[in-house]
């Protein structure tokens, strides 16, 4: 069975970047003025840093932490790793087969004669062969390689 990984971290709320989106704001308008001398900043610096004292740092780690674990580390550009993309890809297909599975019992009638409270139910119905021949299909597709359609039970 494959590892399981958790990333849980505290993360920076929209007020928090707000915050710090117009303390920049107003750092940079205060370096544009050709008014402002270099001691005018840090006098500006030290009256208003703590209003984004704690933010900025959660919302770059944050940022590294989900750029390291999340993004394909190879483009330049955010992405998410292949790895990540073939797991979207492979849960919509098992989407799609879950949806065909509940047409073929439908079709067989084995829904609407005794109608099952939840997909499990509808499950249980499938013959053995079926359920063999989808497990290969999902594993063929967990190795990259399409399945060939085969003949219903």
């Amino acid at each position: 069975m494959p590892e399981e990984i958790k990333l849980r971290m505290a993360r920076a709320y929209p007020d928090q970047v707000q915050r710090v989106r117009e303390w920049f704001q107003k750092l940079e308008e205060l370096l544009d003025d050709e008014r402002t001398s270099s001691s005018d900043y840090g006098i500006w610096i030290s009256a208003h840093y703590h209003e984004v004292a704690n933010d900025w740092e959660r919302i770059l780690f944050g940022y590294d932490t989900l750029i390291e674990n999340v993004c394909d580390q190879t483009k330049s550009y955010l992405e998410f790793k292949p790895e990540i993309l073939s797991a979207f890809a492979l849960a919509k297909r098992v989407g799609e087969l879950v949806e065909a599975a509940e047409k073929v019992l439908s079709y067989r009638g084995m829904i609407t004669e005794y109608p099952p409270r939840t997909m499990v139910e509808h499950l249980e119905r499938i013959p053995k062969s079926a359920l063999d021949r989808l497990a290969a299909a999902v594993q063929k597709i967990q190795q990259g390689r399409p399945s060939e359609p085969s003949k219903p039970d």
